[in-house]
């Protein structure tokens, strides 16, 4: 044990911890395995998401020109001078 009032330096605090993991390094494998596949589900969901999203986003943008501002709503005018009807 350590004296009263002394206390570990940060390097053999580090030495510490890595004898601990290196000694249940495959415990601690084994759990960062099984933790990954979950963050890679995650971040694969949180995409799907995002692309649903930009989806949707566009389809309603696409749908109702008029609310795309006053540029949109002028091209969509088929009566505009410099459009010529094809």
């Amino acid at each position: 044990m350590l004296a009263e009032g002394t206390e570990l330096s940060r390097s053999n605090r580090g030495a510490s911890v890595g004898c601990l993991a290196g000694n249940h390094i495959q415990a601690i494998y084994t759990q960062a395995n099984r933790y990954a596949l979950y963050l890679l589900a995650a971040a694969a969901l949180a995409i799907l998401a995002l692309i649903i999203r930009h989806r949707l986003r566009r389809a309603r943008h696409d749908a109702h020109p008029a609310t795309a501002g006053p540029s949109a709503a002028r091209t969509a005018n088929s009566s505009v001078p410099w459009r010529v009807p094809v």
